[in-house]
C-alpha cells in the first residue's frame, strides 16, 4: 500500500510539473509520446524479425552446406562400395585368396596379367580411392600394392570388428594411413586421416578366407572437413560411431574453444540415446551453431560449427541503424512540430500578451488576429468583452460625474441661501439699532 501511495504521489508531482509547462511544450511532448510509442513497437518488431531472419539464413545456409557435403559423401561411399564389389565378385580373385597352395609361374603370370590388371583399373577409374587391398588368410604370394597376407593387419581392432560383420559392410575411420608392409620400421605414419570400407570374404559361407579393404583419404571423402581453403567462421567435422572427431587443424574453432569438443561428444551421446540435438552453443562469450547431419550408412555424424560473430555484428549494425533512424525521425518530427506549433500558437501568444497588458492596467487598444478557428473566436470575444467593459466603465464614470455635479450644485445652492440669510440678518440688526421695528419685522419674515 505504501508503494502504491508513493507511485500516486510521484504521478501527482509529475502532473503538477507538466501542468506548469507551456502549451507548446506539452503539445511537443504529446507528439513525441504519440510518435515514440509506435516507433518503438515497429522497431522492436522489425529488429526481432531481422534477428530471426539473420539466424534463419545462417542456419539454412549451413544446413545447405551440410546437405551438399552429405551428397558428396554419398557419392564417395558409392564409389568405394562399387570398388569393393568388383573385387568381391571376381571369381579369380576369390580363388586366389582362398588358394591353399602356391601357384606355379604360369598361373601367377596369367593372374597378374588379367585379374590384377582389372583391379588396378578400379583405382584408375576411381582416382579418389587411395588403396584397394585384399587380405588372405592363406599364405599366398603377396602382390604389392593389392594382395597381402592377413597376418599384417589381423591384430588391428578395426580388422577384428570387420570380421564380426559376417560379410556385411564395415566402416572404419583412422587418424593416419599406416604402411601395411612396414617398409620404414620406426617411422611414424604421416597424419593422413582416412576412411576404410571392409568386407569379409567367405568361401563357402561361414568359412573366412580374406578381407576386401577400400581406403579413401578424408580430404577427398569429405572435402569441406579437411580442405585447405576454409571459411574461418565455420568448421565442418566428422564423428564416427566411437565419437572420434576428424577435422582440420589449421584455423580450428575447436582449438580456440577447448571445451567445445567435449560438449559435441556429450551431445552425440545424447543424440544416440534420445534422438535430440541442441544446435545452440556458447563459449568465451561467443555464440555458435552446431548443425548436425546423420550419415546412417557409415554410422557417422557430420557436424558443421558456425560462428555467429559475423551474424551478431550484422544484427548489431542493423539495430544501431534502427536506433539512429528513430532518433533522426523523432528529432525531425520534434523540429517540425515545434515550428508548426510556434506558427499555430502565434496568435494565442499575441492574445496572451494583450491580456497581460490589460491586467497591468494599460489601455486596451484592440487586437487584430487573422484567420478563424478557436483562437480567432476567442480573440473576437475578448475584444467584445473589452469593448463592453470600456463602455460600462465610461457609463460609470459619466454617472459618477453627474452625481458629483448635482452634489456641487446642491452645495452651491445651500451656500447661496446661507449668505443671503446672513445679509438679511445684518440689515435687520441695523434696523433694530436704528429702532426701525417695522423694517426689522419685515426682514425677519423674509429671512424665514
Amino acid at each position: 500500500m505504501t508503494r502504491w501511495k508513493r507511485l500516486h504521489a510521484t504521478w501527482d508531482s509529475f502532473m503538477y510539473w507538466l501542468g506548469r509547462r507551456s502549451l507548446q511544450s506539452r503539445l511537443i511532448a504529446a507528439y513525441i509520446f504519440i510518435i515514440l510509442g509506435p516507433c518503438l513497437i515497429v522497431s522492436l518488431y522489425s529488429y526481432k524479425a531481422i534477428n530471426n531472419m539473420y539466424l534463419r539464413d545462417a542456419q539454412e545456409k549451413s544446413m545447405s552446406l551440410l546437405e551438399m557435403e552429405q551428397l558428396h559423401i554419398d557419392t564417395q561411399i558409392e564409389s568405394m562400395v562399387r570398388a569393393a564389389q568388383v573385387a568381391y565378385d571376381d571369381p579369380d580373385v576369390r580363388d586366389y585368396l582362398a588358394h591353399t597352395s602356391d601357384l606355379d609361374t604360369d598361373e601367377l603370370v596369367n593372374f597378374n596379367y588379367y585379374s590384377f590388371k582389372s583391379l588396378t583399373r578400379i583405382q584408375y577409374y576411381n582416382p579418389n580411392v587411395t588403396h584397394l587391398r585384399l587380405f588372405s588368410s592363406s599364405d599366398i604370394v603377396e602382390i604389392w600394392p593389392i594382395f597381402f597376407r592377413e597376418y599384417r593387419v589381423a591384430n588391428e581392432s578395426w580388422y577384428k570388428k570387420a570380421e564380426q560383420m559376417n560379410g556385411t559392410e564395415s566402416w572404419s575411420f583412422q587418424y593416419n594411413d599406416p604402411d601395411v608392409v612396414e617398409r620404414y620400421i620406426g617411422q611414424l605414419p604421416a597424419p593422413t586421416p582416412k576412411v576404410s570400407l571392409l568386407r569379409e570374404m567367405s568361401i563357402p559361407t561361414g568359412h573366412h578366407v580374406g578381407m576386401v579393404q577400400v581406403d579413401m583419404l578424408l580430404e577427398k571423402f569429405s572435402p569441406r572437413t579437411y580442405s585447405v581453403m576454409q571459411d574461418s567462421k565455420s568448421q565442418m567435422l566428422l564423428a564416427d560411431s566411437e565419437a572420434q572427431i576428424f577435422t582440420r587443424e589449421m584455423d580450428s574453432i575447436l582449438q580456440a574453444n577447448p571445451e567445445m569438443e567435449s560438449i559435441i561428444k556429450e551431445r552425440l551421446q545424447r543424440y544416440q540415446d534420445t534422438g535430440e540435438w541442441e544446435i545452440h552453443y556458447k563459449e568465451n562469450g561467443k555464440q555458435f551453431l552446431l548443425l548436425h547431419q546423420r550419415i546412417e550408412r557409415i554410422n557417422a555424424n557430420l557436424i558443421n560449427i558456425v560462428s555467429m560473430e559475423g551474424v551478431i555484428q550484422d544484427i548489431s549494425r542493423t539495430r544501431n541503424l534502427l536506433i539512429g533512424a528513430n532518433i533522426v525521425f523523432i528529432t525531425l518530427v520534434t523540429l517540425i512540430a515545434y515550428i508548426l506549433n510556434a506558427f499555430i500558437l502565434k496568435n494565442l501568444q499575441l492574445l496572451t500578451e494583450e491580456m497581460k497588458k490589460v491586467r497591468r492596467g494599460e489601455a486596451y487598444s484592440g487586437i487584430t488576429i487573422r484567420g478563424g478557428g478557436e483562437i480567432g473566436e476567442l480573440a473576437h470575444h475578448f475584444s467584445k468583452l473589452m469593448n463592453t467593459i470600456n463602455t460600462l466603465v465610461a457609463q460609470a464614470v459619466y454617472k459618477q460625474a453627474l452625481t458629483k455635479e448635482a452634489e456641487l450644485r446642491s452645495l452651491h445652492n445651500q451656500i447661496d441661501a446661507h449668505f443671503l440669510f446672513n445679509t438679511l440678518e445684518n440689515i435687520k440688526m441695523l434696523a433694530e439699532i436704528e429702532n426701525q421695528r417695522t423694517i426689522s419685522d419685515s426682514l425677519t419674515s423674509l429671512g424665514e
